[in-house]
Parts: C-alpha cells; sequence; structure tokens
C-alpha cells in the first residue's frame, strides 16, 4: 500500500490563503453607490423633473439611497440632466400604479428622451442598472433603451411589455470603457404605445477614478501576494 503523508499545518495554511485569494480576485466586483427610488421625493406630482434633482449625490435624501460604490459613497463628482433633447419630458409621478414614485417619460415615437450624467473631470460614470415600468392599461409597449458616451454605444436594447409591470435592466457596462470626464446618456425611444404609460424607476450609477484597474492586474496583483507569502513559509520550514 502506498503511504500517505499528513498534511502539515504550514500546507493547510498555504492551501486556505491561495483558495482565499483566488476567490476574492475571481469574484464579480459589486458596486452601487446612488440610487434613484424617486418615492418621498415630495416633488410636484406630473411636473417635469427639477434639473437638480439627483445632482452631487453624497447622503441619502427625499427619493435617493447612497451606498459606497467603487471609490466613494454615492456619486459626489455627477451632475445629472433629466430630459435633455426634449424640453419637459421627464415628470415625477408618485402612486404609480400601485408601485410608488417613477420618472415618467412623456415620449413620443418621433423624439427620444435622455438623461445625462455628467462626471466632473477626473471621473467617470457608470449606469449598472434601471427599472422599466409599463402602467397597465397603456396597450403593447416597445421601448430602445441605449447608453452612451463619448465613444459610441456602451449598452443598449429593446424592453417590450404586453401588460403592465416592470423588469429590471442590469447593463454590464465595461467600466474599463468609459472616458474620464465624459458624460454619459441614457437614452429612450418609443416604438410601439403610449409614452405617457412609460417610467423609469431605482437608477442606480456610479463614479470611479479615472485611473482603474484592469482585472487581470488586479488579480495578478493579488497571487503574487499570495505567492510571496507561501515562498516565506517555504523558507521557515527549512
Amino acid at each position: 500500500m502506498k503511504p500517505t503523508h499528513p498534511t502539515s499545518p504550514h500546507s493547510r495554511i498555504t492551501f486556505g490563503l491561495v483558495c482565499s485569494a483566488l476567490a476574492l480576485a475571481l469574484a464579480p466586483q459589486t458596486r452601487a453607490a446612488t440610487t434613484i427610488n424617486f418615492d418621498g421625493a415630495g416633488l410636484s406630482q406630473n411636473n417635469n423633473m427639477p434639473q437638480t434633482y439627483g445632482d452631487f449625490v453624497s447622503a441619502d435624501g427625499p427619493g435617493i439611497a447612497v451606498s459606497l460604490g467603487a471609490s466613494v459613497s454615492g456619486t459626489p463628482n455627477v451632475d445629472l440632466s433629466w430630459g435633455s433633447g426634449v424640453a419637459h419630458s421627464v415628470d415625477w409621478y408618485d402612486g404609480w400604479d400601485g408601485r410608488g414614485a417613477v420618472a415618467q417619460l412623456d415620449y413620443n415615437l418621433a423624439n427620444p428622451i435622455s438623461i445625462t450624467f455628467t462626471p466632473a473631470a477626473g471621473w467617470s460614470v457608470v449606469i449598472d442598472s434601471f427599472d422599466l415600468d409599463a402602467w397597465s392599461g397603456g396597450g403593447n409597449m416597445d421601448v430602445a433603451w441605449s447608453i452612451s458616451d463619448i465613444s459610441g454605444t456602451l449598452a443598449s436594447s429593446t424592453w417590450a411589455r404586453s401588460t403592465g409591470g416592470r423588469d429590471s435592466i442590469l447593463t454590464g457596462i465595461d467600466i474599463n470603457n468609459l472616458h474620464a470626464g465624459q458624460a454619459v446618456t441614457l437614452t429612450f425611444q418609443g416604438i410601439t404605445g403610449d409614452g405617457s404609460y412609460f417610467g423609469v424607476d431605482n437608477i442606480a450609477f456610479d463614479q470611479i477614478p479615472a485611473a482603474v484597474p484592469e482585472p487581470l492586474s488586479s488579480t495578478l496583483l493579488v497571487l503574487g501576494g499570495v505567492l510571496g507569502g507561501i515562498r516565506i513559509l517555504r523558507w521557515r520550514n527549512r
């Protein structure tokens, strides 16, 4: 019978370090900073969204929740512009089909509606997710959405609803494709349906320092530190 060798405590420590480092380096990086849910904002019902709403957020406020993002809490270096391109196109609407408050986008099929996020110099902004909501009774709803910056389209798709309800959209944007200091625009183009029955909720976005390490580089840095620790343990065991 082949003899077995007991595993030394140092070997177990080394194996645990490697597993922990790999899990940390390869795990998906979650990100949250500012989420605009519009609830309790106390704005004028069915009136234009104030152009200062959601600007430079660093703490919780009416209809806005803040958490720790990639670098700081909230988005204190991001300015929002509601309804750029079409005047008076984004309204605040409370009690939306029994699902709280939303930003109602009164689009028409001829003109898109855009919400623009502009970071300060040295920062990039990423839109992580948002909810699209159709008020029941509005008929078939088809809306093309896209997110773009100076380089072009970062993400896009078409959302469709045959009845009322909402869906969460995860954008999946690669933060390494963003440009520091450049505005990022979320655009909605109606294809079918009545724009008065269309709303947006839970807009989640984050600000990121201009110099963001490549994911692979971060992984190699972590693994390099682990390998250095392994060499020290082996040297001590001689």
